[in-house]
């Protein structure tokens, strides 16, 4: 001490300010701080993006568990994977070259959309697709059905549909549907439109009769 200094100022550092301080998240996403002084947002339902910047548009949803329709253009994974272009092979090489741009998509049935990354040491990654909050047209688009995601369960001639996710009176390979109850449905892209399982053991299946929009 130096009795001739009456008082001095103390040189104390800043701290480090947490990137979640001020929180980054737009459109109320809550911010989550990451070890590398990086954030991370979860977006509320209806927006999308690394700061949740950007609201969804119509078709950047999914209406099945599995995301079989989804149809959008997130192209970032839930881990933030950049998605690889599935018309290229690099750096990860595959077999579904048709699909389009860098898309999440879900052409194999898996557990929910996904797609190749950018990054060679991570070959593929599932993305993040918020369910439609918008109720579902009970009309046909332009699309043979494809996206049809109405209520009705009945085919053509007043059957009723033998539910998705049971295997009697007939057995299927569609047991991914199970959270579409017995409504009609186009998995497999039929031109006819939507159609359904019958609950007659002597009709194995049936197109609907669901007018266009």
């Amino acid at each position: 001490m130096d009795p001739d200094v009456e008082f001095e100022y103390c040189k104390i550092s800043y701290c480090d300010e947490l990137a979640c301080s001020n929180n980054p998240c737009e459109h109320g996403g809550t911010c989550t701080d990451i070890e590398d002084g990086g954030f991370n947002c979860q977006c509320r339902s209806g927006y999308m993006g690394a700061k949740c910047e950007s609201r969804l548009a119509d078709g950047d949803c999914k209406r099945s568990k599995v995301g079989y329709d989804y149809n959008g253009k997130i192209h970032v994974t839930k881990n933030k994977f950049v998605c690889q272009q599935w018309a290229e092979d690099e750096p990860h090489s595959h077999r579904f070259n048709n699909l389009p741009e860098n898309y999440c998509r879900n052409p194999d049935q898996d557990v929910e959309p996904w797609c190749f990354t950018t990054d060679p040491n991570k070959v593929f990654d599932f993305c993040d697709i918020p369910f439609c909050t918008t109720p579902a047209k009970e009309c046909l688009g332009t699309d043979n059905g494809i996206s049809y995601f109405g209520t009705m369960k009945h085919t053509k001639d007043g059957t009723e549909c033998q539910s998705w996710g049971a295997q009697t009176p007939h057995s299927h390979k569609y047991d991914y549907l199970e959270d579409q109850g017995n409504y009609c449905r186009n998995p497999d892209q039929d031109e006819t439109g939507p159609w359904c399982y019958t609950t007659d053991p002597d009709i194995r299946w049936q197109s609907c009769d669901i007018p266009y929009c």
